[in-house]
């Protein structure tokens, strides 16, 4: 409702040409103060003129806050308190872990830790983000800290983020913690993914990746396919085998 007329935020938004302000400035505002009681309720009205659909206005608008007394001096209940917490949660950014992996490192001692984050908000964080990776290592913590999460915009964009350096030990891959920080928020406030027991941790155990094989690659020469890291070398005279990745020729 309201998409027509002219005066109203988003058309204006619209003849601005400015529809992607969202990306790189906060949107929000106040919910109407003679809505607020009633915007989450079975009768309300949603989708007529004067009567916006909150969750609409969330996805075209990529809302990060909407300022609402009645929701904190009087409160709602029953459905309508479970509409107005869905609501609440779908404003903003939301992230999600969404791949660990570990691969060999620059040596037998370390692996490197590649950790996908996902985006499934409806706006960015818009001050930096750093993601972090903890692990205990016997009596010893090993940490680190990359940048750039805040760069994931868009609703289902994903980054990868490569942790180098990190102990190959079971004490270590077993008991992986990835955070979220940022210098722009509070110590007792801090930025949490969507997910896990309360969001300031996601915990994650991965298995120590294969020894890298030090036999013939393919194409490269062998005798018999034991000189293979496929396991597979060609027919023919011994002179011309090679290391085969699909099987005998």
């Amino acid at each position: 409702g309201g998409g027509t007329v002219s005066w109203f935020f988003w058309p204006s938004v619209v003849s601005a040409s400015y529809t992607d302000f969202w990306k790189t400035s906060v949107m929000g505002g106040e919910l109407r103060p003679e809505l607020q009681a009633s915007i989450f309720s079975d009768t309300y009205p949603a989708g007529t003129e004067y009567n916006q659909d909150f969750n609409l206005c969330t996805e075209v608008t990529h809302a990060t806050y909407s300022l609402n007394y009645h929701a904190f001096a009087t409160g709602y209940s029953g459905n309508d308190l479970t509409r107005a917490k869905a609501a609440n949660h779908r404003m903003g950014y939301s992230f999600l872990v969404t791949k660990v992996d570990a691969s060999v490192g620059s040596d037998s001692s370390n692996v490197d830790i590649s950790v996908t984050v996902n985006q499934t908000g409806v706006a960015p964080f818009y001050y930096p983000l750093h993601l972090n990776l903890r692990c205990t290592d016997g009596t010893s913590s090993v940490s680190k800290t990359l940048p750039n999460v805040e760069t994931i915009i868009n609703e289902g964009d994903g980054k990868l983020f490569a942790f180098t350096n990190i102990p190959a030990t079971p004490d270590c891959l077993n008991q992986l913690e990835i955070s979220l920080s940022s210098d722009y928020t509070y110590i007792d406030n801090p930025v949490k993914f969507a997910q896990g027991t309360d969001g300031t941790t996601v915990s994650v155990s991965v298995p120590l990746p294969p020894a890298p094989c030090t036999l013939a690659q393919i194409d490269e020469s062998c005798l018999g396919g034991s000189d293979c890291c496929s396991g597979l070398c060609s027919g023919g005279k011994p002179s011309n085998r090679v290391c085969l990745a699909n099987g005998p020729t």
